[in-house]
């Protein structure tokens, strides 16, 4: 159901009565948006040690709606560490390895990274070019999520 706004008029004008009709319109809206804000969850992702979040605004994090997950995040490489970021929680991990190519962004590299997002959760990340990444975005991964 799409929501259609009503035309309200102020008096003098009678045109927009408020009857039951326009109240039942108002309240399957309200319903239909507290549908969909149920249907959405989210989680922190915790990152490993030689990796930190790039802002209080970038932090990594992963949304799902509806089976789809969708990780969000600015990701700073801090130290040499190991190529796994992060871990996401049971119910957030595809059904079978997901890769996908990034840009990184990093003030010393002009490369591309390809980050692997495995059915146990584990993100990591491989530099294609054997460059100095300095920062990673998790921003406009998605992936159907495990049943």
């Amino acid at each position: 159901m799409a929501y259609t706004p009503q035309n309200w008029e102020n008096l003098p004008k009678t045109t927009t009565a408020i009857i039951a009709e326009r109240l039942k319109h108002m309240e399957e809206g309200i319903y239909q948006i507290s549908n969909d804000l149920e249907n959405v969850s989210s989680v922190n992702l915790n990152l490993n040690n030689g990796y930190e979040a790039n802002s209080n605004t970038d932090k990594p994090m992963a949304y799902k709606k509806n089976g789809i997950v969708y990780l969000f995040g600015l990701i700073d490489k801090t130290e040499q560490s190991e190529n796994n970021i992060t871990t996401l929680p049971e119910g957030y991990r595809p059904t079978g390895t997901y890769n996908r190519f990034v840009l990184p962004t990093s003030y010393h590299s002009n490369s591309f990274v390809w980050v692997n997002i495995n059915s146990n959760g584990i993100i990591s990340f491989m530099d294609m070019q054997n460059k100095k990444i300095d920062a990673i975005s998790l921003s406009g991964i998605s992936f159907i999520a495990q049943n």
